[in-house]
């Protein structure tokens, strides 16, 4: 592993303050404003979809219809390259076709009603074009991926990528996944499933198990 970006609920954005958190024991499950659910709610400190999307340079017209999720990825590839060094990342991207993106992500965007016409939703909100959308942006020419296996999805963007460097169809990956509650009507019909525990707590392999706790955040 060469670089690592990541944005993990409340704040976490490096491995430093993950370990911390995990070590402290932290809870990063909370009500928020607008939310009738508990999870793991990014802050805005961590991530900011308009701010990152400033910073890399998307454009307002696209910015109002792009699906956030395909920020996050763009901010996190941004972020792996950066933690990774330039000699790294050169190295990675000098050879196009010898590197690939593999990105798990399940949740697509809401559909919002009034849609005023954009070109840019076609593959703004497309989780297919995810992948791509940041292979293009680095150059990279290998294969470029979305899998969606739900909650599963950025495992097996792992499984996929070692495979393909294993079969020597790449030298170098970036893999990771991503993951955004923007709809609000789904987290309440996995509620009404009893998908979703009462508590907002994950108890894992305990008789106290009632459901799961949804949660945002991106690694690559």
């Amino acid at each position: 592993v060469l670089g690592i970006g990541l944005v993990l609920p409340p704040a976490v954005t490096s491995c430093s303050e993950l370990w911390a958190a995990l070590l402290k024991g932290d809870c990063a499950v909370r009500k928020v404003l607008g939310r009738k659910l508990a999870g793991g709610y990014l802050d805005e400190r961590a991530f900011s979809p308009k701010r990152e999307g400033l910073v890399l340079g998307i454009e307002a017209a696209e910015a109002a219809v792009i699906d956030p999720q395909h920020v996050l990825a763009l901010a996190l590839a941004a972020r792996c390259f950066e933690d990774a060094g330039q000699e790294a990342a050169a190295e990675a991207c000098a050879k196009p076709d010898r590197c690939g993106v593999y990105l798990g992500a399940w949740q697509e965007p809401p559909q919002v009603a009034p849609r005023p016409p954009s070109a840019y939703r076609v593959l703004g909100t497309s989780l297919a074009a995810m992948a791509s959308r940041v292979a293009n942006t680095y150059d990279i020419q290998g294969p470029a991926i979305t899998i969606n296996t739900a909650c599963s999805s950025g495992l097996v963007a792992v499984n996929a990528a070692l495979k393909d460097m294993r079969l020597g169809v790449v030298d170098y990956a970036l893999v990771g996944c991503v993951n955004l509650l923007t709809d609000e009507a789904l987290s309440d019909d996995l509620a009404r499933a009893h998908f979703l525990s009462p508590t907002g707590r994950c108890h894992t392999f305990s008789a106290a198990a009632d459901g799961y706790a949804r949660s945002e955040g991106g690694v690559m």
